[in-house]
Formats: structure tokens, sequence, C-alpha cells
């Protein structure tokens, strides 16, 4: 038996479902409703039901194009979820052909208003921004993921791999500014002026990384533009 770690998982999860919480505020809809209601509002935003008024067609089970294989709602899920959407008017029906198909579409206005309605009830606490915002440990490791962002290095490299670039930074710029803080030291230059002399010496280094022999203000200005291209 072959192995399995944790790399296939992306291929073992298949497709992502929207969820969208703020939906289980609505009167008399569950979390399974609010799946549902998800999924149905996917749809309706796709180019292609928008051309049909809002209308789409999923069958109850099956491999592909229908709830099941899209939510893993099974068909009674699907039923207590559709009774529960189309008594606050939600959810709209309708059976078409041969065979007869069922048809389905969101009323958007009217979700706006219920959901607009819900959320001013339940306070600013419980409002749909609130749920977008991370709190306790989720903002702690927010904090995290930025912090660690904020550290990396302002120009990607066009070539060469990370452990040259490190391997360059390491002998070549600390060096640099060992150097240029002895050099403030015995001129008596301020903080200010040895941070604008130190920055003046970063960008000059990266001009000249990106294979331009400018330096003073117009390598500041090469840099700017490798940044915004």
């Amino acid at each position: 038996m072959n192995t399995i770690d944790a790399s296939l998982l992306p291929a073992l999860l298949g497709r992502t479902v929207a969820y969208h919480a703020a939906f289980t505020h609505l009167p008399g809809v569950t979390v399974t409703g609010a799946v549902f209601l998800s999924q149905a509002f996917f749809w309706t935003r796709t180019p292609t039901v928008q051309k049909r008024d809002g209308w789409f067609y999923k069958s109850q089970v099956g491999d592909e194009d229908s709830w099941e294989s899209e939510t893993g709602l099974s068909p009674k899920q699907q039923v207590n979820a559709r009774r529960s959407l189309s008594a606050i008017g939600v959810l709209e029906e309708d059976r078409r052909g041969v065979p007869a198909r069922t048809w389905y579409r969101i009323n958007c206005d009217r979700l706006a208003q219920l959901l607009a309605e819900a959320l001013d009830d339940n306070g600013p606490e419980d409002s749909g921004t609130s749920q977008i915002l991370p709190k306790g440990e989720s903002r702690n490791s927010l904090a995290e993921s930025l912090d660690s962002l904020s550290r990396m290095p302002l120009v990607r490299p066009k070539v060469g791999t990370i452990t040259e670039m490190t391997t360059e930074n390491t002998t070549e710029n600390k060096p640099k500014l060992i150097e240029s803080g002895d050099e403030a030291i015995s001129s008596g230059l301020t903080r200010a002026e040895l941070a604008e002399r130190l920055g003046q010496k970063r960008a000059d280094l990266i001009a000249k990384r990106y294979g331009s022999d400018k330096v003073g203000a117009p390598a500041v200005e090469e840099m700017r533009r490798t940044l915004r291209t």
C-alpha cells in the first residue's frame, strides 16, 4: 500500500465550498441551510446563471453537478434546507422540462433585507464585519503571519537561490553596515543622518544587484521602478 502523507490533502479534499456563516442569522436557518444557501449564492453570481435571470439547475445526487457532490448534504438535509429557505422567501424553485427538473433561484433582494435586519437585531458584535475579523488566537496567528511577511526581502531576486541571497547578505551587507556605523561615530552623524546614509547604501546595493550602476538618488528611483514592474 502506498504511503499517504499530508501533501496529498489538497487532492483528497477536492473543491472548496464558500461558506457564509452570516446566513445562520437568518430566521429558521441552521448550519445545514447556510451551507446550501452559500453554494446556491455562489452559482447565482456566475455569468451563465445571471444571463438566465438567476435560475440554475442542480440534481439532488450524483458524482457531479449535484447538491450532494458539491456540499456533501444528503437528500434529507437538502429538503430541510430548501424548506427553511423557501419559508422566508430567499429560495425560489420551479419545475421545468420533460422529464421535469427542479430549477433554483436566490431572491437576492429578500436575502439582503433579511440579513441586514438579522445582523442589526443581533447588535454590532454579531455583524457581518465582526465575523470576518480575527479574534483571540486567530488574531494572534494573523499578527504572526503579518510579522513574518514584514521580515521578507523587499525585492524578489531575479536570479540565484534563497541560500545564495542569504549568503550574500551575510558576507556583504554586515561589513558595510559596521563600516558605516564606525564612520558615523567618527564623523559625529546623528541617528537620523545615519539611517538616511544606511538606507542610501541599501538602495545602491539593490540597484547594483539588478544591473544598474547608479548611486544616490538615481539608485532610489531605479529601485522604485523595479518595485512597480
